[in-house]
């Protein structure tokens, strides 16, 4: 994964989970883990003009706590850090009133 979003923003690593992405940012710092950047890809091929709001969010929210993890699932974070809030991808989602419609129709086939 490639980041882009972030290439202006100068990296920052964590000490035993190198392939968690994490940038400076300010006076701040945050590790995007890779579920949520997965699920920031779709969501920019579902809503490409509001990435650049989801990023200005995300950033709102380091400059806000300075220490920030965005996770795929705050309940089951692959990072576990004292110090840090967690974001996931839909409180972002609902913060800017993106909504994804949930067509499934269960597992009932239909009958």
């Amino acid at each position: 994964m490639s980041y882009i979003e972030f290439k202006n923003l100068e990296p920052y690593s964590h000490p035993l989970y190198p392939f968690i992405k994490g940038f400076r940012y300010n006076e701040g710092h945050f590790y995007i883990e890779p579920w949520f950047y997965t699920q920031l890809k779709r969501l920019e091929e579902r809503f490409p003009n509001a990435i650049a709001d989801v990023i200005s969010v995300m950033l709102c929210k380091v400059d806000e706590h300075k220490r920030v993890i965005f996770t795929g699932n705050f309940e089951d974070p692959l990072l576990d850090e004292n110090d840090y809030i967690y974001v996931e991808l839909a409180d972002i989602m609902i913060e800017l009133g993106l909504e994804v419609e949930d067509k499934s129709r269960g597992c009932d086939y239909g009958d």
